[in-house]
């Protein structure tokens, strides 16, 4: 029997996984695989300015563009943000297993993925390349000059999604 996929959208945040409820509700775990998906925003992730800083000669002293001394600086920038990145990365990935664990005792399949980079970007994305059958998030419906200025993940994901999109705007309280 093939198993209806379903991504669920989260962002770190208790507003977010209001959502896992309802699909508790209305999807079985005999007939669901669940998707537990989370992408990092760009803001979150370290900054990849390394020769501003290792030519600006924060570093210990200016370094010539091209010598054996700013490779290496460059090099050790270079690791120390992709050490962070993977680190940030892992914070994410533990949380979302507290969550799966959950979903797991209760009888389903259940994925975990993180992405960096923009969230519906990435969420849809993802949902192209694992061939899901619907992405399923909570949402804070706004709507007028907040949802212009802020932007909206939900209606980027609604807009941009091969596949139907649930979305649950949970009360506030």
């Amino acid at each position: 029997m093939n198993r209806q996929k379903i991504l669920i959208a989260l962002d770190g945040s208790d507003f977010s996984s209001q959502i896992l409820p309802t699909i508790r509700t209305f999807f079985a775990p005999e007939t669901t695989e669940l998707i537990l998906f989370e992408a990092i925003v760009p803001t979150e992730l370290p900054l990849f300015q390394t020769n501003l800083v290792a030519s600006s000669g924060v570093m210990g002293g200016p370094a010539r563009s091209g010598s054996v001394e700013y490779r290496q600086r460059q090099t050790d920038v270079e690791k120390r943000q992709y050490e962070r990145a993977q680190a940030i990365a892992h914070q994410h990935e533990k949380a979302l297993k507290v969550h799966a664990k959950s979903l797991e005792r209760a009888g389903y399949r259940v994925q975990i993925h993180v992405e960096g980079g923009e969230a519906s970007d990435q969420i849809v994305g993802h949902a192209k390349s694992a061939g899901v059958d619907l992405i399923a998030m909570a949402t804070h419906g706004r709507s007028g000059l907040s949802k212009l200025v802020m932007g909206s993940v939900a209606e980027r994901v609604l807009r941009e999604s091969p596949v139907p999109v649930l979305l649950l705007r949970p009360s506030a309280g």
